[in-house]
């Protein structure tokens, strides 16, 4: 049963990643390693504008910075906090502290 929900988030960050892949494709862009706010700030403006809700917002873009670090090492990064003020300006909300 454990591995079953362990697919299910495998297969949930496979398709936020897809998702924006085919994004940056359709644009000339190419989705990392080392995504920045160029391409994620547009990336969240548009899922904004088709009514995606915040969790999912929030799950893509940790899907995508996730996705770029094991491109590029093992080691996990945060957000900058500009970048982390862009995505709450677009979402109208406020960080929350981890």
């Amino acid at each position: 049963m454990a591995n079953a929900g362990r697919e299910n988030i495998r297969e949930t960050y496979e398709s936020r990643f897809k998702a924006f892949a085919n994004w940056c494709a359709a644009r000339g862009r190419r989705p990392g390693p080392r995504t920045t706010e160029v391409d994620l700030v547009p990336y969240v403006s548009r899922l904004r504008r088709e009514g995606i809700g915040h969790d999912t917002i929030r799950l893509s873009i940790a899907t995508i910075v996730d996705m770029n670090t094991r491109l590029v090492s093992a080691t996990p990064e945060r957000l900058s906090l500009q970048i982390m003020a862009a995505f709450c300006d677009i979402l109208s909300c406020t960080p929350r502290p981890t």
